[in-house]
């Protein structure tokens, strides 16, 4: 599903980098911006995960 999201305003430089990648890879401003998003959102969840393992929480070792 995809979602629409809000108009922003980029500065200057980064709008003008994004450009030059979209002409760089022959993709559009708005498939450059969401790799981007995409590879930023998946490095954090990596990071976290490496901080917070899923077997460390509180709790995970009472046994029922």
């Amino acid at each position: 599903m995809k979602k629409q999201f809000c108009s922003i305003r980029l500065p200057e430089e980064i709008f003008r980098a994004i450009e030059k990648i979209a002409k760089k890879e022959d993709r559009t401003r708005s498939a450059v911006i969401r790799r981007i998003v995409q590879e930023f959102f998946f490095k954090e969840e990596t990071n976290e995960s490496k901080n917070h393992p899923k077997n460390n929480c509180p709790g995970n070792d009472i046994e029922m």
